[in-house]
């Protein structure tokens, strides 16, 4: 079914805005605080596209299940009873309570409101004090939701715009390139440790742009990571996102002088696909996914994971050491936020080469955004 796009109210220049950004401009403020413009993205951006819902390790039992949202779509992901996953809207086709809640394992999903109850492959097995009511059961099912895996990872939508293959573009070949060998398609390789979540006061591109970028780094975070200079790093665009390639100071290639570097070999790799997957690998594995809750909410889950032999105390202690750094950046963005929402600036400006990341992202925004935009004129 086709999503109905409610036009914004703004008058929106088109032509200019498409023109300042491709001269490195951003997108003009309004695109970060207008409830209109929240809501064609709801509709043109996330329910259009692939969110990474986590890993089929997370999963490994029958009925075991975990929610999230695409974008202002409640979704339920669960394994049967035969081992194939499913996923569910998660909305009760009764009265529209959610059949299930954060992450667990149960037998049956269960409307809390009422108590229809369904089973793992979403048929409607019991509607109480139904009986005599003129329910038909087989035609009151929860509604499916695509979902596709690609080497172990999990991935939901509501209405693709794109088959997982198109959507990944060529990130295979490049984490194939980078030195990712798909450790979560080998169960037993990797164990979850723990979710980490962070609520900003601010729209979700605001969360999102600073998450892609290091120009911010020796600024906001020279306290926790210190100096972050250009030849430890590099950003790379591609069709569907971009990547960062790290080498760090005290990393497996310290002593290797910058120029011989073989960059294929890094020490930590940072893959972003849009709209606003990641995943982070070094020597453990972290998956994130950013999520709009509102014109100026967004939240990020961050999914930690290690290799099955590795030090946990140790990897628990890095935890707590990003955890620290990553929310000095809570602050930052809340504020950005405030001096947007004032309309005392309507365009920022990107660096290039260093905001490449940030030209790139909103690129493909803008294709995802201008055909709903031009259909509401």
């Amino acid at each position: 079914m086709a999503a109905i796009l409610e036009p914004t109210t703004l008058p929106i220049d088109l032509d200019d805005v498409r023109a300042r950004l491709a001269e490195g401009w951003t997108l003009p403020a309004e695109f970060y605080t207008d409830p209109g413009i929240y809501r064609l993205e709801m509709k043109a951006v996330f329910r259009a596209s692939w969110i990474l819902a986590g890993a089929a390790i997370d999963l490994p039992e029958a009925g075991d299940f975990l929610t999230l949202d695409v974008g202002d779509v409640p979704v339920v992901v669960v394994r049967n009873a035969e081992g194939a996953l499913n996923a569910f809207i998660n909305i009760c086709r009764h009265r529209g309570h959610a059949v299930a809640r954060g992450r667990g394992n149960a037998r049956t999903l269960r409307c809390l409101y009422h108590g229809w109850t369904y089973d793992l492959d979403g048929r409607l097995r019991l509607a109480p004090q139904s009986k005599g009511g003129g329910l038909d059961l087989d035609r009151l099912g929860l509604v499916p939701a695509p979902l596709e895996t690609w080497n172990g990872l999990i991935f939901v939508s509501v209405e693709p715009a794109l088959s997982l293959k198109a959507a990944l573009g060529e990130l295979p070949g490049i984490m194939d390139a980078t030195s990712w060998d798909h450790p979560f398609a080998e169960p037993g390789r990797l164990s979850w440790r723990r979710r980490v979540e962070y609520h900003y006061a601010c729209n979700w591109k605001i969360a999102w742009e600073n998450s892609i970028e290091c120009y911010h780094c020796p600024t906001v975070h020279a306290a926790t990571i210190g100096p972050i200079s250009q030849d430890m790093y590099r950003v790379i665009d591609y069709d569907r996102g971009f990547y960062h390639l790290y080498f760090w100071p005290d990393g497996k290639h310290a002593a290797t002088p910058p120029e011989e570097r073989d960059w294929s070999r890094r020490d930590a790799a940072f893959y972003y696909l849009f709209p606003t997957n990641s995943v982070i690998h070094s020597d453990s594995v972290t998956l994130q996914r950013l999520m709009p809750l509102g014109p100026e909410r967004s939240v990020s889950f961050r999914d930690y994971y290690a290799p099955a032999d590795a030090d946990f105390e140790a990897v628990d202690r890095e935890i707590d050491e990003s955890n620290v750094t990553l929310n000095e950046d809570v602050e930052v963005v809340g504020a950005v936020q405030a001096n947007l929402r004032s309309g005392a600036l309507r365009y920022g400006h990107t660096v290039g080469g260093t905001e490449t990341n940030i030209r790139h992202s909103q690129k493909l925004l803008w294709q995802a955004l201008e055909p709903a935009l031009l259909s509401a004129r």
